[in-house]
C-alpha cells in the first residue's frame, strides 16, 4: 500500500458551525483553527512527521499521470493537478448552487 486507504467520511463535531446555516465567516474560522496542510517539523514533532510522511503522502504512478502538450513538447503531470499550492484563505461555495449543479461546495485551488 502506498499510503492511507481512501475513505469518504462524514464527521459530526458537537457545536460546530454548519455550512449553509451559520455565517460563512464562522465556518471558515472553525476550519482555519482546526485543519492544516503543513508538514510537521521533523525536529520538533518527529513522530507526527513520520506518520504524515509514511501514511499521508505518495508519488503519482503512471496510471494517474497524463501527458499535456506545452508548446512543442509534452509534460507529464497528475490528472488531478497535485501538488496544489497552499491557499491563503478558505473559500466555501453556496450550498444550494453547488447541489443544483452537482459541484463541490469547496475549492481545492
Amino acid at each position: 500500500m502506498r499510503g492511507a486507504p481512501l475513505y469518504h467520511t462524514l464527521l459530526s463535531i458537537e457545536n460546530a458551525p454548519v455550512v449553509g446555516i451559520d455565517r460563512p465567516e464562522e465556518v471558515c474560522s472553525f476550519i482555519h483553527d482546526r485543519i492544516t496542510c503543513h508538514m510537521p517539523d521533523s525536529n520538533m514533532l518527529p513522530d507526527l512527521n513520520f506518520l504524515v510522511t509514511k501514511y499521508q503522502m505518495h508519488k503519482c504512478s503512471k496510471y494517474w499521470k497524463q501527458n499535456i502538450k506545452v508548446g512543442k513538447t509534452y509534460v507529464s503531470r497528475c490528472q488531478f493537478d497535485f501538488l496544489r499550492p497552499v491557499r491563503d484563505s478558505i473559500c466555501i461555495n453556496d450550498v444550494k448552487d453547488s447541489l443544483k449543479s452537482c459541484n463541490k461546495i469547496y475549492h481545492l485551488t
